[in-house]
């Protein structure tokens, strides 16, 4: 999970402790609407941005990454090239359960809007398994427990036993992984810190891009670009690359009382305290 390994990095870097949990980001966005506490929020489904915005419950969100399903088979698998090779006799498939993830009900929305749901619904029922989560998709096309799954895209770009298969039908969910300071915060200028060290083309990009996200043509082209440019940014005056300090020094005090919540389906929900805890999304 790349924001564990953010999160650890920075802990060694300065000195802060966070503890870290993991939720929904719908569940987590709800309850920043009814405690009203927070500093930061990061989601890989717009739709909660929007909501948030709508709400006043967030700044403008700042881009970090993108997401979008897609097939994955054994990397020597030759048979499949698409949606209907899924729907082959022969071959095995495996769905997340759109009650029970976040990659299930995405495909289901997909697959509805093309016209393929109700029959690849069919043939898992007959010749396939659902299961609660796109980790566990994974782990039965791993297994050769069947020929095909649809899962995110990061989380097999990296795995050298799998093969991804992109297609026009699950193009369509591509989604932008984004994070933006709360209307809540009351420690907006540490929140603004960490947002841009997790922003940062060498720090926490790099680990996105490693763990298999891609990351957005801007960020790619411009790593000089500043990514956080929120008004929360612009009121509490972050240090930019001119005066050479664009993340909090050892020295400063680590003891933030900054909440920080984070939600992404595979980045799905997350809620930091700097110096306390940290809940974040199940991998879905």
């Amino acid at each position: 999970h790349p924001l564990g390994e953010i999160v650890h990095q920075y802990e060694q870097e300065y000195g802060v402790s966070i503890e870290v949990n993991y939720g929904s980001s719908g569940d987590l966005l709800a309850q920043i609407e009814i405690v009203k506490t927070g500093d930061l929020y990061l989601a890989a489904d717009n739709s909660h941005f929007e909501s948030a915005t709508a709400k006043g419950l967030a700044e403008p969100s700042i881009p970090l990454a993108s997401r979008k399903p897609v097939i994955v088979v054994a990397k020597d698998n030759t048979s499949i090239s698409g949606i209907k090779d899924l729907l082959d006799p022969q071959v095995n498939v495996a769905i997340g359960d759109p009650e029970t993830g976040t990659i299930g009900r995405v495909t289901k929305q997909l697959l509805t809007a093309s016209g393929d749901w109700e029959p690849l619904l069919a043939h898992v029922s007959d010749n396939g398994l659902q299961e609660p989560s796109a980790d566990d998709v994974i782990d039965v096309v791993k297994q050769g427990r069947v020929t095909a799954g649809i899962v995110w895209d990061m989380m097999a770009s990296t795995d050298p036993e799998l093969k991804i298969i992109a297609c026009p039908e699950l193009d369509a969910g591509e989604s932008s992984i984004e994070i933006a300071v709360l209307s809540s915060s009351t420690a907006t200028k540490e929140a603004n810190r960490f947002a841009k060290y997790v922003a940062s083309p060498t720090e926490g990009l790099a680990i996105f891009e490693k763990q298999g996200f891609r990351l957005l043509p801007h960020q790619a082209a411009d790593p000089s670009r500043g990514p956080v440019a929120s008004t929360a940014t612009q009121q509490t005056a972050i240090p930019t690359s001119a005066d050479q300090e664009t993340v909090p020094t050892p020295s400063e005090p680590a003891s933030w009382s900054a909440l920080w919540t984070v939600g992404t389906g595979v980045l799905a929900g997350l809620v930091l305290l700097f110096g306390i805890t940290l809940f974040v999304m199940r991998r879905s």
